[in-house]
């Protein structure tokens, strides 16, 4: 029988037998996140999204590793706030001996809509992977909240990644073919469409995942359909730290332009920030 369903069965006898919702058993869910380490030297982090507007508590971590073992790892105080996100390297929490499959285990409401995600980062990275858990992937759609969650967490994944990556690179072409490999191959949500962009603080493009052709170029002219500083006011929103904009932009395998919300974060240790976004619905 469906989970979901079993679930849906279980409250409804809860409701019959006459239990109010505040004795209703906290709701659990569990995630599995395969542990793709193709390296010792790469880190391993976890980030859990919470689109709900309560608190979700990390109850557990279970490593299932490749050679069959199986291991628990403690996360005593590991929260995810409202409407937030938990972020923590598995290294920290288990050690450096990381692989299989995690199964992450999560408690309060909105668990099952809760996000999870491995990034995999080194100091010497050759290249970089968000990897979403199974049940991302079945998801049709995302609500606006969850997109831009889901955002913050993969651009701030990917700054602290590259900021780690380049901290030693002293030479500038060095660095810009660094992070055009370092963001190429990802995409991410249901549609695809999450991909990563980056610039400097001039507005000239060092890399972008879909458009290529933009890469090298100086942007800070550049205006959308509605006459916005597209890459002046994300460039800005870095600077102070990190923020959403919302402009007009090329929409991968479609024509011309489309609303979409864009956030970006400074990249650490470089005079780079880096970005992802939304489409929204027009």
């Amino acid at each position: 029988m469906n989970k979901s369903r079993i679930g849906l069965n279980v409250a409804l006898l809860l409701s019959f037998a006459g239990y109010s919702e505040a004795q209703t058993p906290p709701e659990r869910a569990s995630h599995l996140i395969p542990l793709a380490v193709s390296s010792p030297d790469w880190d391993t982090g976890i980030t859990v999204v919470n689109v709900s507007d309560a608190p979700l508590t990390i109850l557990n971590l279970v490593v299932y590793g490749s050679d069959g073992s199986k291991r628990q790892v403690a996360c005593d105080g590991c929260v995810a706030p409202a409407h937030g996100r938990f972020s923590r390297l598995l290294s920290e929490l288990a050690g450096k001996d990381v692989n299989g499959t995690l199964q992450l285990t999560v408690q309060g409401t909105g668990a099952r809509k809760a996000l999870c995600f491995q990034a995999l980062y080194s100091s010497d990275l050759k290249q970089f992977q968000v990897v979403p858990a199974s049940n991302l992937g079945t998801l049709a759609a995302m609500d606006l909240q969850t997109s831009k969650q889901v955002a913050i967490a993969a651009v701030h994944t990917a700054a602290v990644g590259l900021g780690a990556a380049l901290k030693s690179v002293t030479n500038v072409q060095d660095s810009i073919n660094q992070v055009r490999v370092f963001i190429d191959p990802i995409r991410f949500n249901p549609d695809g469409l999450g991909y990563f962009y980056v610039y400097d603080y001039d507005c000239i493009n060092i890399a972008h995942a879909t458009q290529k052709d933009l890469q090298g170029q100086n942007l800070y002219d550049h205006q959308d359909t509605r006459g916005k500083y597209v890459i002046r006011e994300l460039a800005l929103a870095a600077k102070n730290g990190g923020g959403f904009v919302e402009f007009y932009w090329v929409k991968p395998g479609d024509t011309g332009e489309h609303p979409k919300l864009g956030y970006v974060e400074p990249i650490p240790n470089t005079n780079y920030f880096i970005g992802s976004g939304v489409y929204l619905a027009e």
